[in-house]
């Protein structure tokens, strides 16, 4: 038994969706911006810059993937990178309260819901082949989530975290 294309391109496109939707939300809420009041800027630097060039050797090797388990393969190897960047987010919404932890929190369940289909159904239809249009769509989707993502990257980049002393020193907003 084998799953159908659509399914499996759908995963990926939630996925690519789902990731597109948790960097909108850290632009949102300016979590970038707290990520040096808590002391977290360079692991959220580090792990953004590393979504950046994989999805950058994903999106230059979905023009070449034939079938539909490389795809997901492809697509697996961002999973531990985004539970990170998730966990970050969600560490950095704490420090502004209620909403921007729901909106964080929000994203997560999508995105873990398409990983774990996605495994699923490029297991079933591993040896099927990828057809052209949804590789292009898929391939689209990658290129926006890779713009949304740099620009996150360089905004990290432009912030100067804080010294490790004055975040020790400044006070902590209790949890809302």
């Amino acid at each position: 038994m084998s799953a159908p294309q659509s399914s499996i391109v759908d995963q990926a496109l939630d996925l690519v969706d789902g990731i597109y939707g948790l960097v909108d939300i850290a632009f949102a809420h300016d979590l970038a911006v707290v990520f040096s009041d808590v002391g977290s800027h360079d692991a959220a630097r580090s792990i953004t810059s590393s979504l950046v060039t994989l999805l950058t050797g994903i999106h230059e090797e979905l023009p070449r993937t034939e079938q539909l388990g490389t795809l997901g393969a492809l697509l697996g190897m961002i999973e531990p990178f985004v539970t990170v960047l998730h966990e970050l987010l969600l560490e950095a919404g704490h420090q502004l309260g209620t909403r921007a932890v729901f909106a964080v929190l929000r994203t997560r369940r999508p995105v873990e819901l398409a990983f774990a289909h996605l495994r699923t159904a490029a297991r079933m239809g591993a040896t099927q082949p990828v057809d052209d249009e949804p590789r292009t769509s898929l391939r689209l989707a990658v290129e926006a989530l890779l713009g949304n993502l740099a620009s996150f990257a360089d905004l990290l980049g432009a912030l100067d975290p804080l010294p490790p002393e004055l975040i020790e020193s400044l006070p902590r907003l209790p949890h809302k």
